[in-house]
């Protein structure tokens, strides 16, 4: 909840810097790139909590130092390591020198199309794409068993259709594809991505070596996070490598991307069948009804291919042993950590 007249006295602005609301901590300080501080808000109507006096988070780009300052206890805790760490953390988890926690994930994550240009506007060349891919590969050896495949951009829990990936690995079909398409030599395709997401710049490799077996050269692009919002913003992009973030209601999920109505569906894709069903599935109550809605929108998309659907990272994080009270939870219904129901053993505080 907002103060609305401090928004008012103070602007827009300066709000982003300086904001005011009721939750249990209070802003303190932000310094760009360097961390954000909050304090206890003593005026909380909760009672008896927040249990920390204050908290810091600080962005840490690189997930290996980020792993290493954990380690060295220089923070509490910490999320998005490299996967090829988990196992060793489960381990030590498992030994008790350190909490692991792990839920599945809600941050599901595919190669998009710009099908506002070409060969991308044609679906044969989106479905030569697919029938290259075989994502179980990609799920060994992106995320090392901590994930899933992903079909759909729905998680399971959210009217997830596993029935209908008509693709398996068919590097002649693929071929044949692209001929008719007009590219019997294949074709040369830019994928951007930000590079400092550690999974993203491993699946790209996978991809880029199935996809060569059709013809199809993918050139991998890192950026930095501000870079690529700006190109994704102004679909200045052929292919690009993303995630979504978790939601609770599936035609969140679906409508993010899909509707021309959404401002991060910057490829443009309009379907007016999918429209239709994204107004029915909003007026739709009955589950079993609003299940069959989604299904049929999936099956669609999955049709279309505006994108690849590729997997499902789970959502890890590690703490020391000294936090008490902290609860993973599945990120489409509570995305950050609760710090108000948290303390640390002394003299840990710091």
């Amino acid at each position: 909840m907002i103060d609305t007249d401090y928004l008012a006295s103070v602007g827009e602005q300066t709000f982003q810097t300086s904001p005011m609301g009721t939750g249990p901590f209070q802003h303190k300080q932000w310094i760009p790139n360097r961390y954000i501080q909050a304090v206890k808000n003593p005026k909380y109507w909760e009672s008896g909590v927040p249990y920390l006096d204050g908290y810091k988070v600080v962005p840490v780009p690189d997930p290996a130092v980020r792993l290493q300052s954990f380690q060295a206890k220089e923070i509490d805790i910490t999320r998005e390591l490299n996967f090829k760490d988990y196992s060793s953390l489960e381990a030590q988890g498992k030994s008790g020198q350190i909490q692991f926690l792990r839920v599945p994930g809600a941050r599901p994550t595919p190669i998009f199309f710009n099908i506002q240009k070409a060969p991308y506007d044609n679906v044969k060349v989106r479905q030569a794409f697919a029938y290259c891919i075989d994502k179980k590969a990609i799920v060994q050896a992106v995320l090392f068993g901590y994930g899933t495949e992903a079909d759909t951009c729905l998680p399971p829990s959210s009217y997830y259709d596993a029935h209908y990936w008509p693709y398996t690995q068919d590097f002649k079909k693929a071929q044949s594809l692209l001929a008719d398409a007009g590219l019997p030599n294949g074709l040369t395709s830019e994928c951007i991505m930000i590079g400092e997401i550690s999974d993203f710049p491993v699946a790209a490799q996978v991809l880029k070596s199935q996809l060569a077996n059709a013809g199809i050269t993918l050139n991998i692009t890192l950026l930095d996070s501000a870079t690529w919002f700006q190109r994704w913003q102004a679909g200045n992009y052929e292919t690009n490598i993303v995630y979504w973030d978790g939601f609770i209601d599936p035609n969140d999920w679906l409508a993010v991307t899909n509707s021309i109505a959404s401002t991060q569906n910057t490829a443009k894709y309009n379907n007016p069948q999918v429209e239709t069903l994204f107004a029915q599935g909003i007026q739709e109550t009955d589950p079993a009804k609003r299940q069959a809605i989604y299904f049929q929108m999936q099956k669609i998309l999955n049709t279309d291919l505006p994108y690849i659907w590729l997997y499902s990272p789970d959502d890890v994080e590690v703490a020391q042993t000294y936090v008490h009270g902290h609860v993973l939870m599945n990120p489409a219904l509570m995305p950050y950590p609760r710090y108000y129901r948290m303390w640390l053993d002394p003299p840990h505080g710091r």
